[in-house]
């Protein structure tokens, strides 16, 4: 007997023996049944097909059957087969059983299997029973699905994704912040290989940062409109719950529960609650001067370079690309620093502190409109610098002067955890003249 790892035993029950025979996931609600008379077969497909790809682990699969013997004779032998897509495809192996009573009889069979049989979306399983010996028997699909095919398998449900939105599905509109008394849209986005309608149940459990107890739970067994194939979306609406409820990070867990036999599959988010708490601080220090090695000095053609530091304090996230920083030059005479003319210009230094930010800085040269700095001639930072003109030495020579720079990075300001705030720095440097 072979024996493998794996997540769960799925079953395959007989059903619909009447009518078309199938194997499928819905436990059957009445009795049904066929007569084999000795050397007939009947093939039994999985319906649905397999709607995402599947595996079988390298274990043996079971097959039990409701067996009853008709008519003459002492004993009956039955032959079943199991096949990948119909019983002219490959055939995962087989197994027979006599016996001689004749009520319905459970028979037990064992398809010997010592390897992973992997599946696409498309392929089916096949089971051929047959009547090998004299006689007639009947195979029964008794409601309650005692006939059945048991397959060890590490392809479960799966929850996809959580989205925690502001408007209700199909919209992907989505923050990883609100505040109290906002309304939301938690989502799960939910997989199974044998079909969406093979996913009984989704619960959903939101917890605050004084939980437990959790503050809401539900158990929705309906998908969204416009599930298909292996795929569904589960949705309810929630009311964040009005001051006082408490800032800081949330979470939603969503558990996704397939068929009847306790499969299932959880996954967690988190997001947070309450307000931006943005700080920005501006220091400076003389980093050169013509005179003095160490020590430099705030004398005519030293270098200053500008320090702005931007710091998130409170559990709410920017919105995405809403930083601006906009810093006028300083009201002394200076000239802006480009960059030594010999190597690439890099007039502004963007980067994270301890704690990253989730923003991004691209500059690609000093004629792009579409980077994330730009230059203007007041100090309002109002009217374009559309092209600053650089000396040889990488000093602003435009006219009108650059006097004014704003940086927009780009993607959401991370908000605090309580105790780490993130940040990130922007450096420039201008020449005292």
């Amino acid at each position: 007997m072979s024996q493998g790892s794996f997540a769960a035993t799925k079953q395959l029950y007989l059903d619909s023996l009447n009518a078309t025979p199938v194997l499928t996931r819905v436990i059957p609600s009445a009795n049904t049944t066929l007569s084999l008379t000795s050397g007939s077969s009947v093939d039994i497909d999985q319906s649905p097909f397999f709607q995402s790809s599947f595996s079988i682990s390298e274990n043996d699969i079971s097959v039990s059957l409701t067996l009853q013997k008709t008519g003459p004779g002492s004993s009956r032998t039955a032959h079943v087969e199991l096949f990948i897509n119909g019983s002219g495809g490959v055939s995962i192996g087989s197994d027979s059983f006599s016996w001689t009573s004749g009520g319905p009889t459970a028979i037990p069979f064992t398809i010997s299997n010592a390897s992973v049989i992997n599946f696409s979306a498309g392929d089916y399983l096949t089971l051929v029973v047959t009547n090998s010996g004299s006689g007639t028997f009947r195979v029964r699909a008794d409601a309650g699905g005692a006939s059945l095919v048991e397959l060890d398998t590490n392809t479960v449900i799966n929850v996809d994704a959580i989205g925690i939105h502001s408007i209700a599905y199909p919209d992907p509109t989505e923050y990883l912040s609100y505040v109290a008394g906002d309304g939301v849209f938690l989502r799960a986005t939910v997989s199974d290989p044998f079909g969406f309608a093979d996913i009984s149940s989704v619960d959903f459990t939101v917890n605050d940062p004084d939980s437990p107890p959790s503050v809401f739970t539900v158990n929705l067994t309906i998908p969204e409109s416009g599930a298909s194939g292996a795929i569904a979306v589960f949705e309810t609406p929630y009311p964040i719950q009005a001051a006082p409820a408490p800032d800081g990070v949330w979470s939603v867990d969503v558990v996704a529960n397939e068929g009847v036999e306790g499969v299932t599959d959880s996954k967690s988010k988190t997001f947070s609650v309450g307000s931006t708490d943005i700080s920005v601080e501006k220091t400076s220090a003389t980093t050169s001067d013509p005179v003095n090695i160490t020590s430099p000095k705030a004398i005519p053609n030293s270098h200053i370079e500008y320090t702005v530091e931007t710091i998130n304090s409170g559990f709410g996230f920017a919105d995405n690309n809403s930083i601006y920083i906009t810093d006028p030059l300083p009201d002394t005479q200076t000239t802006f620093y480009f960059g030594a003319a010999s190597a690439p210009f890099n007039p502004v230094q963007f980067a994270d502190g301890v704690n990253a930010s989730g923003l991004t800085y691209t500059f690609v040269n000093l004629s792009d409109q579409t980077d994330d700095v730009q230059f203007y001639s007041d100090t309002g930072c109002s009217i374009d610098v559309l092209v600053p003109v650089t000396d040889a030495s990488g000093y602003d020579i435009s006219s009108p002067k650059v006097i004014c720079i704003a940086v927009n990075p780009k993607g959401d300001f991370n908000g605090s955890d309580g105790s780490n705030h993130p940040s990130f720095f922007v450096r420039f440097t201008v020449r005292v003249d």
